[in-house]
């Protein structure tokens, strides 16, 4: 495991710049012991937070939508 220390604002970049898998992570808040973090990547890396990964169903089970605002798990 690599271990980063970054301020507000600061970021990581995982992958090459341009590939289809490049993500962007970006520290946008702290409040108390929360971290807010944004992440950029391309609409085909599905970013999801570890406790809804394994929750879900396969995807092969579930509907299939094209009608999602954009690849980032947006639940709370």
């Amino acid at each position: 495991m690599l271990i980063l220390a970054r301020k507000v604002g600061e970021r990581v970049m995982v992958g090459e710049p341009g590939s289809p898998n490049h993500l962007v992570i970006e520290v946008c808040g702290t409040r108390g012991g929360t971290v807010s973090l944004g992440f950029t990547a391309d609409r085909s890396v599905r970013i999801v937070r570890e406790e809804v990964a394994h929750s879900r169903r396969p995807a092969a089970s579930r509907p299939h939508t094209n009608d999602r605002k954009n690849s980032v798990d947006d639940t709370a």
